[in-house]
Parts: C-alpha cells; structure tokens; sequence
C-alpha cells in the first residue's frame, strides 16, 4: 500500500488524501443508493 515516499509534508498530505477517499466514496455510495431506486 505505501509504496511510495512520504512527502515533506506528510501528515498533512494524508489528512487531505485521506479527506479526499472519505468525499469519493461518500459520492459513489450516495450516486448507487440514488441509482438502485
């Protein structure tokens, strides 16, 4: 998973990818959720 080296600024580059998993996945589910009506 963590194949690649942590930037300089690492803990704040996780908080913001990890934020951005967090919208997408929130995004699919809601778009499946809508679709299977």
């Amino acid at each position: 998973m963590n194949d690649a080296p942590d930037p300089p600024d690492g803990p704040f580059t996780k908080t913001l990818l990890l934020f951005a998993v967090t919208i997408v996945v929130i995004a699919v589910s809601a778009y499946i959720l809508i679709r299977m009506d």
